[in-house]
């Protein structure tokens, strides 16, 4: 037995001591939660400055809830976005494939009809695929109605198409995020209540969702190694070490 856990003892030693000593995520609390909370809904009311300023200020008093950082880019992402629209005149000289449906979906979306916006934008983008503002707009009238599997889905497919685009990149990692973060904690707590096998199956849900959240694959190594399944804590090891050579987060 001692022969069979060596290479797993040593990729152990190698992982970076985030992963060893990271401790359980942490929820906001006190003025911080109250920060963060006025900053989405300053976000959700499009008042980007304001959002900004609140993340921000949540972030100094408790800059582990790095989460935020992908709050105060949208913001500016959506800011810039709105205050430099495309020349209206242009499109409407030269109508393209798909602006008919992607102008439905943008007025709908001004209006908070966002399920209606999320299906013209569907349509827009299916006639103009190489229209990112159009992928972005799917994307965020589908993340406007909590469906984050399908906003996730969209974006992975926009990808297909612009794969270099930091800004599709971050939104599709902060959505993997939103997906992962409650997979996470619940596969803590049942780690916590004796439950592995039920813990390393969030936790590989997790590590699907969020890749470059290392915490992730150190729950997934943690429940293995409680359930005694070494050859499968060995590979999680060395996926979490493959990882660490990617941009990683913490949380």
């Amino acid at each position: 037995m001692k022969h069979a856990l060596l290479p797993l003892m040593v990729s152990l030693a190698w992982l970076p001591a985030c992963v060893l000593a990271a401790p359980l995520p942490l929820d906001l609390t006190g003025p911080a939660y109250q920060l963060a909370r006025e900053a989405y809904q300053a976000y959700d009311r499009k008042d980007y400055d304001l959002a900004i300023d609140k993340a921000r200020e949540a972030l100094r008093q408790r800059p582990d809830a790095v989460g935020l950082n992908d709050l105060v880019k949208l913001s500016q992402h959506d800011k810039q976005r709105r205050d430099s629209p495309p020349p209206a005149s242009a499109a409407a000289a030269r109508p393209e494939p798909g602006y008919a449906e992607a102008d439905q979906a943008f007025k709908a979306y001004e209006h908070r009809e966002f399920a209606s916006a999320a299906r013209s934008a569907h349509l827009a983008v299916a006639k103009a695929p190489r229209r990112l503002d159009y992928h972005m707009l799917l994307i965020e009238a589908l993340q406007r109605q909590d469906q984050w599997q399908d906003a996730e889905l969209a974006a992975r497919e926009a990808l297909k198409v612009f794969p270099e685009d930091d800004d599709l990149l971050m939104r599709r990692e902060a959505i993997g995020r939103k997906l992962a973060t409650p997979l996470s904690t619940e596969g803590y707590q049942a780690l916590q209540e004796g439950h592995p096998a039920q813990a390393a199956q969030k936790a590989r849900q997790a590590v699907a969702w969020a890749p470059e959240m290392i915490a992730n694959h150190y729950l997934l190594i943690s429940a293995l190694l409680a359930n005694k399944d070494y050859p499968a804590a060995q590979k999680a090891a060395s996926d979490a070490l493959a990882q660490d050579n990617e941009d990683v987060m913490p949380w």
